[in-house]
This record gives structure tokens, C-alpha cells and sequence, in this order.
């Protein structure tokens, strides 16, 4: 996993999320590349994986932008995606499917979320408190990059 340097990375939900579902799927402990939440970013954390584990065959970014810089180191590389290597970002932006091959992404409800801000900000205005975190669906996009 590509993921931002600006978070902390032990109590983000996204990181937190995906290591859950590894180790659901028995994937175990997957390498965690922490790096600047940008393009340049995601080409430099690919770099730094492929050196870390250069059999890898998945990369899942902390989103879109990374998983588009992912994608042009292991083009570079000549590395086939996603023949050698599967890549999925996380946001599914409009660029997407602009690039080649398309990309793969998790899908975010971003007018949900901020609805749940506007729902949680008004309970705190009110004196109201949640203990309980809110969770928000997510969906798979599959395109040409998994």
C-alpha cells in the first residue's frame, strides 16, 4: 500500500481498512510505503516497493493521483499492468478513465460524507455526542488496471 505521510498513519481508517481486509483474505502483512499523497509521491513509493519487494503483484494507493504515479514507475520499468502488476487507487476521479490502462478504484460517496460532517457538526452545536465512528459504503470500480 502507497499511503500519505501527512496522516497518522496508525489511526487512519483507509490504512486501517485495508490491512483488515488483508488479513481477512490471508494476505498477511502487506509492505506499507509512506509517502507524499501526490503523483510524484505514488512514483516514488512504487520505486521504494519495488526495491523492498520486487516480486510484488498488487499496489493499492492511498488514492487516485498515487496509483497514477504507481502506474507510470512500473510503465518505466516496463512492468505490465496489470499482467505483472494490479494497481487500484482509492477516490475514482474523473482521470481515470483518461490514463492507460484505465484505472481501478474504490469508489467514495463524497456527497455522504458530507452530509454525515453537516450531521455530526450540528450534534456538536446541539451538545449531542457520538461514540460510535459513521461509516460510509464504499464500491469497487474494476477498470483495465486489476
Amino acid at each position: 500500500m502507497l499511503t500519505d505521510d501527512q496522516l497518522d498513519t496508525a489511526s487512519d481508517p483507509r490504512q486501517q481498512g485495508f490491512l483488515s481486509a488483508c488479513r481477512e483474505a490471508g494476505i498477511g502483512d502487506p509492505t506499507v510505503i509512506t509517502v507524499p499523497a501526490t503523483t510524484h509521491g505514488g512514483r516514488h513509493g512504487t520505486a521504494l516497493a519495488l526495491d523492498v519487494a520486487p516480486d510484488l503483484d498488487a499496489i493499492f494507493a492511498y488514492n487516485d493521483v498515487m496509483a497514477i504515479g504507481a502506474m507510470q514507475t512500473l510503465t518505466d520499468r516496463d512492468i505490465r499492468i496489470p499482467d505483472d502488476v494490479a494497481v487500484v487507487g482509492c477516490d475514482d476521479i474523473a482521470l481515470n478513465t483518461m490514463v492507460t490502462p484505465t484505472l481501478s478504484s474504490v469508489r467514495i460517496d463524497r456527497k455522504r460524507i458530507g452530509q454525515e460532517a453537516v450531521r455530526l457538526l450540528s450534534a456538536l452545536v446541539d451538545g449531542r455526542r457520538f461514540d460510535e465512528p459513521t461509516v460510509v459504503p464504499v464500491e469497487l470500480v474494476s477498470r483495465q488496471s486489476a
